[in-house]
């Protein structure tokens, strides 16, 4: 691997490191774009760029969505009733995505991520709360808004709160709430997609390596320690910012995010 690509790996780690600990997400929305972006350099098969990408990150989101979830457990900002009420049909869809994943294609995934990050990011830089509602609504509708966003979440290699927070904003609950609840329920997204992920290799045995199934072994290496080290910093800083500058911030960087992803994939 080229010493020019495992610095951007490890610069990728400390980004993504911080943005889960401020946005209660798990990294991937950084890591993915990155493996994408460096495929090439990485010699990785452009029909499996995208899949091998959303392995991978599935892989660092998953402790550095514990490290980053534990700092929430510790400032308070978790809503145990609502991830006991989500966390099920969440994972229940992340695992079940990410076994249908090898039936689409890179470009497919591509679009999936790019089309819901710019969503997402106009959602949430745009001034004003646009709340659907002030209180939670019924607990099935809670269920299968759970499920979309484990479904999602899995195709994109994500933890739960890019999609996550601002569903949860949407439907009620505070921004720091919010934050610190879909950092633990990214645990949940996470888990069960690496191990569909894991899985659903018998489709694409021809996998380049070092690898276990589609996860990439060399990139998750030059990543994840600066992503688990950083994650608590994320949060804490999130902490201290006021809630309408930490939804503007989030929502600019998703912009940013999906314009380089559209751009790759329509090449």
């Amino acid at each position: 691997m080229p010493l020019e690509a495992i610095a951007l790996l490890v610069a990728a780690g400390i980004a993504a490191g911080l943005v889960a600990g401020l946005f209660g997400v798990g990294g991937g929305v950084i890591v993915v774009p990155m493996l994408r972006l460096l495929a090439d350099r990485l010699g990785w098969p452009p029909d499996q760029a995208m899949h091998l990408a959303v392995a991978t990150s599935t892989a660092a989101v998953l402790p550095t969505a514990i490290s980053s979830a534990r700092a929430h457990l510790r400032h308070g900002s978790v809503d145990g009733a609502t991830v006991r009420l989500w966390a099920p049909p969440m994972a229940l869809a992340s695992v079940a995505a990410a076994v249908a994943a090898p039936t689409v294609s890179t470009a497919g995934l591509t679009f999936v991520f790019a089309t819901f990050a710019v969503v997402v990011g106009i959602r949430m830089a745009l001034p004003g709360d646009w709340r659907w509602r002030d209180t939670l609504p019924s607990r099935g509708v809670q269920r299968a808004l759970a499920a979309i966003v484990g479904w999602l979440s899995s195709w994109m290699g994500i933890g739960a709160g890019t999609l996550g927070v601002p569903t949860l904003t949407a439907v009620g609950a505070p921004i720091h709430r919010a934050v610190g609840t879909a950092a633990l329920l990214g645990v949940f997204v996470s888990a069960p997609a690496l191990a569909g992920w894991l899985w659903s290799v018998r489709h694409a045995p021809d996998v380049p390596g070092p690898s276990i199934g589609y996860v990439q072994l060399l990139p998750l290496a030059a990543m994840l320690v600066p992503m688990v080290l950083l994650a608590p910093l994320g949060a804490r800083i999130a902490k201290s910012l006021p809630p309408s500058n930490l939804r503007r911030t989030f929502g600019v960087f998703l912009l940013c995010v999906s314009v380089a992803l559209f751009d790759r994939a329509m090449r």
